[in-house]
């Protein structure tokens, strides 16, 4: 399994990235956000999204 890291997690380029590759099971995406617990009720729909501070 790949790991991918997505700074800037929210953002314009960031979230549609992240919804695009969100349901592809063979890789594990590491959103960068910078508030977790701002952040996480965006991200409930996605499994394979791990969120990260930065």
């Amino acid at each position: 399994m790949e790991r991918i890291l997505i700074i800037g997690g929210t953002g314009n380029i960031g979230y549609p990235l992240i919804e695009m590759l969100a349901n592809r099971e063979d890789i594990e995406l590491i959103a960068g956000v910078r508030d977790v617990a701002k952040s996480q009720s965006k991200f409930t729909d996605f499994k394979n999204v791990k969120l990260v501070s930065f």
